[in-house]
């Protein structure tokens, strides 16, 4: 059976299709190893993504150096290595480097179970990968120029440091990321953004005495 003829309608002529889903890809230059659609699907911005990327690089070689003096004193360091390592699989994992969250989350399982076996043979493999991605994304936060941000106001910069003290107290880690992604997208105060860094690398490593001592210090200069 067909149809009649009256009963057939085409399209209207002036209806436009939906634009095109931009892939998050487009945004920026295949890097290995980083997965964008994952870091868009965090952080949900473009230029906020970029802006965590710089402070992924900012702090890569300090946590690096901080899990290999903890290698250095296993067996006796394996709580501190395990939660160092935790720290890097979410910075890595946050900004899309699947490779560096993948190991560090077996590193993670086999601290967890005082398996120095894993840890011994995926350690140095982690740590090579793991400092490679300095020169990898150093050329593409390089050659960024910084996207404009608006300023934060005092109470909205207090009240993000409340929750990320509160995050960090109790290890809620996608809340003190989400603290994190906050405060990056605004420009701080000269005496924040002095110590921004330095808090971030704290977050990332869960370490909770040093991000309240940074965090302290922010308020008392406000």
């Amino acid at each position: 059976d067909t149809l009649p003829k009256e009963k057939i309608k085409g399209a209207p002529a002036d209806k436009e299709l939906p634009p095109p889903v931009k892939a998050a890809g487009e945004d920026f230059p295949a890097v290995f190893g980083i997965d964008w659609e994952i870091a868009m699907m965090r952080l949900q911005d473009a230029n906020i993504v970029k802006t965590m990327l710089g402070g992924f690089v900012n702090t890569l070689a300090q946590q690096a150096d901080k899990l290999q003096s903890f290698k250095d004193a296993l067996p006796q360091s394996l709580d501190d290595y395990k939660i160092a390592v935790h720290g890097m699989k979410s910075a890595s994992g946050f900004v899309g480097i699947v490779p560096l969250s993948g190991m560090a989350a077996l590193l993670e399982k086999a601290a967890a179970d005082g398996d120095m076996d894993t840890i011994d043979c995926l350690h140095d493999v982690f740590i090579r990968e793991w400092r490679s991605y300095k020169d990898r994304l150093g050329v593409l936060t390089a050659n960024d120029a910084p996207p404009d941000k608006g300023e934060i106001s005092d109470s909205e910069l207090m009240f993000i440091l409340e929750a990320l003290s509160s995050a960090m107290e109790d290890l809620a880690i996608d809340d003190a990321d989400d603290a994190i992604r906050q405060l990056s997208a605004y420009t701080l105060p000269e005496y924040a953004a002095r110590e921004f860094d330095d808090l971030k690398a704290a977050v990332a490593a869960l370490d909770q005495d040093t991000a309240a001592q940074i965090i302290d210090r922010i308020k008392e200069a406000q």
